[in-house]
């Protein structure tokens, strides 16, 4: 990995994993001067996108016991 590589893992940590800051910490912590950067550097975080898709699926076992 390298220093670069590092600096991307821990952005995403940090805006993905750490509910007690911001978006704007975040960008004060990595030395960003514009906000767009801190988000060019957080990745995707499959955990947050499969909790949001099962949401749906909670919707959906509600909906089939009400039907029944």
């Amino acid at each position: 990995m390298t220093l670069h590589g590092l600096r991307h893992s821990y952005c995403t940590m940090q805006m993905n994993e750490n509910d007690k800051l911001t978006a704007a910490d975040v960008s004060k912590l990595m030395n960003h001067t514009n906000l767009s950067t801190t988000y060019r550097y957080t990745h995707a975080n499959t955990n947050k996108d499969e909790e949001a898709i099962s949401v749906w699926d909670d919707f959906e076992d509600i909906e089939k016991s009400i039907s029944i």
